[in-house]
């Protein structure tokens, strides 16, 4: 059973270094990109984004272990979208927490860590980058429909 589309917000970071685009309605899941300030990044080198998903109590999303998804539930995953001259690994999640037969995160401080590269020789400047955030948001007794939120935010790369 699906429920209609729930309210939350979308926390912004507004700063130098890494900004996230307007704030985008989000089923009881709160995103906020960090660092909020401070991130420069020189090519060749290495960094850290990290979005924070937070939810507030009794609502959850399924974390990627693999063992929801097979029992046909919608894991929560993020996708950053190619970028031509900064390379991301991975997403990194928090450890899950059991609920039942099924992983989940919970909580307000869930934070997804996206290490990337910026690659030789790119030139000095803000180089935005988009992706989004793929969910279910469920509470033990209803499941809203699976939601796709976009965010985008800017890595600055310096000379050096």
């Amino acid at each position: 059973m699906f429920a209609s589309t729930c309210g939350a917000r979308l926390l912004s970071a507004a700063a130098a270094a890494m900004l996230i685009s307007a704030p985008v309605i989000a089923q009881n899941v709160g995103i906020t990109v960090a660092p909020k300030a401070g991130l420069s990044v020189r090519a060749g080198q290495t960094g850290e984004v990290r979005l924070v998903l937070g939810m507030d109590a009794p609502w959850y999303v399924y974390a990627p272990t693999g063992a929801n998804a097979k029992q046909g539930l919608i894991e929560t995953h993020v996708r950053i979208l190619p970028a031509a001259q900064i390379q991301f690994a991975p997403a990194q999640f928090p450890k899950a927490q059991p609920y039942g037969s099924f992983d989940v995160l919970r909580g307000r401080s869930n934070v997804v860590r996206q290490a990337f590269r910026v690659r030789p020789r790119t030139p000095p400047g803000a180089y935005k980058v988009k992706g989004y955030a793929e969910y279910q948001t469920c509470n033990g007794k209803v499941c809203l429909a699976p939601n796709r939120v976009p965010f985008s935010f800017v890595i600055n790369v310096v000379a050096g």
